[in-house]
């Protein structure tokens, strides 16, 4: 790549492309400070190696572009950080939906034992409405077999009670003859109170045949009347019979009017109460639709969490994933760095010296221990660090 700068007109480009400062930095992976402690050495100022650990460390990540990992690791870290809220904000969720599954089939319950009485009351109801309209049915049977009586022949009552009237007055009549007669045998050298004649023996004689004529026809219209009297009684005795029926018939007709009403009214109940709806069942069906649902959106919850945690468990490990990888790529670069500043030992007569680098470490803790040290050994095999040297 060739990059150039230009002052008047001031102008950055890399291959003839303009770019800004942010992008060669980018490119290079190089800013000022790190290009002055890699490339061009100023002169009185402070070397790599002069610098403190932790600045040593710091130039180092930034030539390496190693704080990318660390970025990515924080990153992963407020990944896992948001999947664990997102996980425990989930349990919540299903931990509501729980509870509200446990009151559902707790209502479900009590709305299933509301509903079969209900169902035991509508039975009771149907059954009662039932049997009385079975009754009625068969009081309105009995009822209309009630048929008026036949007509009562007045007239021929009438006429009885008129010629038992007329015998009654012949009986009167026939009497009083009779008296007349007894009278007039009384009176014997009288005048006859019937006839005026004189009374004599002979007379007399016929008073007593017409006596007994008279008695002959008393006895008959006594008959007549005994006959009558029968017939009489027999006819009042019909006539009350008939308006004894007369009267049960109108009041059998007068009460099967109510009756069939009452029976219109009784089978508009049955049929009311058999197209009634058991409110109870529809709010069973509601609230076991609302259970299935709320059982499904819970095994999509359960679904979700497994997957949370799935990513909860990739993600965190990389948390630390990130950092054992950049500290792979500095171990890496800092081998390639001890093979060739301990060449160059070599090439400077100092074989048996040797320079090793040692960077930041993973502690017990899961930290870090941060810096750059730079140690000589020597040909005695010590250990010594760069810092205690002139």
């Amino acid at each position: 790549s060739i990059i150039e700068a230009t002052q008047n007109p001031n102008s950055l480009t890399v291959n003839g492309q303009t770019v800004d400062r942010e992008a060669l930095v980018k490119l290079l992976r190089l800013n000022y400070e790190s290009f002055c402690y890699s490339v061009l050495l100023p002169q009185g100022g402070e070397t790599f190696f002069d610098l403190s650990p932790a600045n040593k460390l710091t130039l180092f990540s930034q030539i390496m572009g190693l704080d990318y990992w660390l970025e990515q690791s924080q990153k992963a870290a407020e990944e896992s950080r948001k999947l664990d809220e997102e996980i425990s904000s989930v349990q919540y969720q299903m931990a509501t939906m729980g509870g509200k599954i446990d009151a559902l089939s707790f209502t479900i319950d009590d709305l299933m034992i509301k509903a079969n009485q209900w169902e035991g009351t509508q039975a009771a109801k149907l059954e009662k409405l039932t049997v009385e309209l079975q009754d009625c049915l068969e009081t309105c049977q009995y009822l209309g077999s009630i048929k008026q009586p036949e007509p009562f022949n007045l007239d021929e009552y009438n006429d009885l009670i008129q010629t038992l009237t007329e015998v009654d007055k012949e009986l009167a009549v026939n009497d009083s003859k009779i008296n007349e007669v007894k009278r007039a045998q009384r009176t014997v050298g009288g005048r006859c109170p019937v006839c005026l004649q004189p009374v004599n023996m002979q007379h007399l004689s016929l008073l007593t045949k017409h006596r007994l004529d008279l008695s002959k026809d008393r006895e008959v219209l006594l008959t007549d009347k005994e006959v009558l009297n029968e017939e009489r009684s027999k006819a009042e005795a019909a006539r009350r019979a008939y308006v004894a029926s007369q009267e049960k018939a109108s009041r059998a007709a007068y009460d099967l009017q109510i009756l069939e009403r009452e029976v219109c009214q009784l089978r508009q109940r049955l049929l009311e109460v058999k197209e009634e709806k058991n409110q109870f069942g529809d709010f069973v069906t509601s609230k076991r639709n609302e259970y299935d649902t709320l059982q499904k959106a819970l095994v999509l919850k359960e679904q979700q969490v497994d997957s949370l945690k799935e990513q909860y468990t990739a993600v965190s490990y990389w948390v630390a994933g990130f950092k054992r990888l950049r500290l792979y790529i500095v171990e890496e670069a800092l081998k390639s760095l001890e093979i060739e500043v301990n060449n160059n030992l070599a090439g400077l007569g100092l074989a048996d010296w040797k320079i090793e680098f040692d960077i930041e470490r993973e502690k017990k803790d899961g930290g870090f221990s941060k810096g750059f040290s730079v140690l000589i050994i020597s040909p005695s095999g010590s250990s010594i660090r760069l810092e205690t040297f002139s």
